[in-house]
């Protein structure tokens, strides 16, 4: 298995296009969010908040022939890849074109602008707005091809959208890509642009915060009195490479390699427990055995793993899991008596996630019925505006 590392980060958000800018917002309190004005018109739309890239210009000296098929969305999924190969010493470097450089890159759908053109050819039976660009600026992989057309990148292509999980899964894809020996190199990330359809998808869900008049205080995630999340833009690339590759040309790796490896895995009770499982396997075999033996060594005989802070633990679901060469590579360390506590209590709460399974199973009616009243969206909660 190869090692994958981090060598090269950009990207652009509402608070800053670098992250000497982006710390000093956050550390100033600042926010990215802000009343839109513009959203008046729209009277069904309840939130009037979001957090816009302010006057980006990044992409204002590319050619005209290769900006006719980019919306926003792709111009800064450019921009956030351009700047993020230079910052790997990249940027002109013949690997890049090589074929062994590919692009795994997601997007929840493209520029929504297009879609009017279309709509009105639809509606009105023809469309000035129309043009032979209007597809690939609209369709969900159009980050990926036109990062792939601006650089001249002939390797693979692996477009993603999942939703919210797009740029994410985007660079699941790009370590795998690396780890089998697909590629030695992966531009991957994510981007998405702001517009008032996708405020509307998720304020239709009564999602969206209303605190219109308040923007510096919303979202708020984990707060009692958090009314709903705040749509956004932005993008963010990251070059991920084969330890060797970034190795022999001198590359200064960001993360990966020799430092300490994550994986998250997102699951639903129950059916997380196989999605964590492989990701703990993952971990083990990612790691060098040099590695395992210093996170043993550090938490003492019968330990047998990484530490705590190596993983992440979905408590109450994981328990121990075996690794190569015999060692135990257990959901959670920790010292002295606690971790065998630990154990039989994560053991209880699975044992007690299956049986409310099986319950719900038996307990279940045949068929498929609506229960009286419709769906749950059809109609808003009296007192308030949005769910959060």
């Amino acid at each position: 298995m190869r090692r994958v590392v981090v060598t090269g980060m950009g990207g652009l958000t509402s608070l800053g296009n670098d992250w000497p800018t982006i710390k000093a917002a956050m550390t100033a309190g600042r926010t990215g969010v802000r009343t839109m004005p513009e959203w008046d018109r729209f009277s069904s739309i309840n939130t009037r908040l979001a957090a816009p890239v302010p006057d980006f210009t990044g992409a204002d000296s590319y050619p005209r022939k290769m900006t006719r098929t980019m919306g926003a969305v792709a111009r800064m999924a450019v921009f956030a890849s351009e700047r993020a190969l230079a910052d790997a010493g990249l940027a002109g470097d013949p690997h890049v074109v090589g074929g062994r450089t590919g692009i795994a890159y997601g997007s929840s759908f493209g520029s929504p602008q297009p879609y009017v053109a279309f709509a009105e050819l639809m509606t009105q039976g023809a469309s000035r707005k129309l043009t032979a660009t209007s597809y690939v600026q609209m369709m969900s992989h159009t980050a990926a091809v036109n990062i792939g057309l601006f650089f001249g990148v002939t390797g693979r292509i692996i477009p993603t959208s999942s939703a919210c999980t797009s740029g994410s899964q985007a660079i699941g894809y790009a370590f795998e890509a690396i780890r089998y020996g697909r590629a030695d190199i992966m531009i991957a990330g994510g981007a998405e642009e702001l517009d008032v359809t996708q405020a509307a998808v998720f304020d239709t869900l009564y999602a969206t915060s209303v605190s219109n008049d308040t923007p510096a205080r919303t979202p708020r995630p984990f707060d009692r009195d958090r009314d709903g999340l705040v749509i956004g833009e932005g993008a963010t690339t990251l070059i991920l490479e084969d330890y060797a590759h970034a190795r022999a040309r001198g590359a200064r790796p960001f993360a990966g390699g020799d430092q300490r490896l994550a994986f998250v895995v997102v699951g639903h009770r129950v059916g997380g427990v196989e999605e964590f499982d492989a990701a703990l396997q993952v971990a083990a075999q990612v790691a060098e055995p040099a590695q395992l033996e210093e996170r043993q060594q550090a938490v003492g005989p019968g330990a047998g793993g990484l530490l705590q802070e190596d993983l992440v633990h979905h408590r109450g679901l994981v328990g121990p899991q075996p690794v190569q060469g015999g060692a135990e590579l257990p959901g959670v360390v920790r010292r002295g008596r606690h971790r065998q506590q630990d154990r039989q209590q994560d053991e209880a709460r699975s044992a007690a996630a299956q049986m409310h399974v099986l319950n719900s199973h038996e307990e279940r009616p045949t068929g498929c019925h609506r229960q009286r009243g419709g769906s749950p969206l059809s109609g808003k909660r009296a007192g308030s505006s949005k769910l959060s």
